[in-house]
This record gives C-alpha cells, sequence and structure tokens, in this order.
C-alpha cells in the first residue's frame, strides 16, 4: 500500500475500503504514475507467511468513441493476479518498480 501511495502516486478512496468478511478491496486513483492512462486501479491483498497475493484490476481511461465502446463492454478493465516475496517487500525500493511493470503491462493489453 506504501509503494502504490507514496512512491507511485495513488490516493486511496477513502469510502471504497469494503470488507466482505473474506478479504477487503482497496480502490485508488492515480495522482502520479498513470495519470491520464488509468481510470482506476482495484486491489485486493491476500497475506500468507512467506508472500503476499495482490489482484488487481486496472482500469484504463476511455478515449474517444472507442474507448466509451470498450468502457460500455468492459473491455477497458484487466485482471492481474501475482505476489510479492517477503524478500522483496522488506526493501520498499523493489516494490515500486515492480507494481510499475505489472500495471504497465495490463494497462497495454486494455482495448
Amino acid at each position: 500500500m506504501e509503494a502504490l501511495e507514496k512512491e507511485l502516486g495513488f490516493a486511496r478512496k477513502r469510502s471504497t475500503e469494503v470488507f466482505n468478511g473474506r478479504y477487503q478491496e482497496f480502490e485508488y486513483v492515480p495522482r502520479g504514475f498513470m495519470r491520464g492512462e488509468l481510470d482506476e486501479l482495484d486491489v485486493i491483498y491476500h497475506l500468507r507467511q512467506d508472500r503476499v497475493g495482490l489482484f488487481m484490476q486496472v482500469d484504463r481511461k476511455a478515449r474517444g468513441l472507442s474507448g466509451l465502446l470498450a468502457d460500455a463492454l468492459d473491455l477497458d478493465e484487466r485482471n492481474v493476479f501475482f505476489f510479492i516475496s517477503n524478500a522483496q517487500l522488506t526493501t520498499l525500493c523493489e516494490v515500486p518498480p515492480v507494481l510499475a511493470r505489472v500495471i504497465e503491462q495490463e494497462c497495454r493489453k486494455c482495448f
């Protein structure tokens, strides 16, 4: 969370921290990295003993008529699940590049 917010400049939407009894989802809007490219980023964190799993939904910003059509058909969203090891988490400087790479890759795959 710190890497997304402090290092990459995403702002967490406070009213969206929904816990359904099994997991908690956080929604972020880009204020620095990927500003103008993404509408929002949804993240669910899965804590494990040796790593953290992240389920992300990358929602690309709609542009033009084709973008509006893609938005209406949810073709502007990509879901991805990946892990960050505890070893990576102990050094905060290793986490932002991993997150940035995943977000950029998934954004490029959107319509």
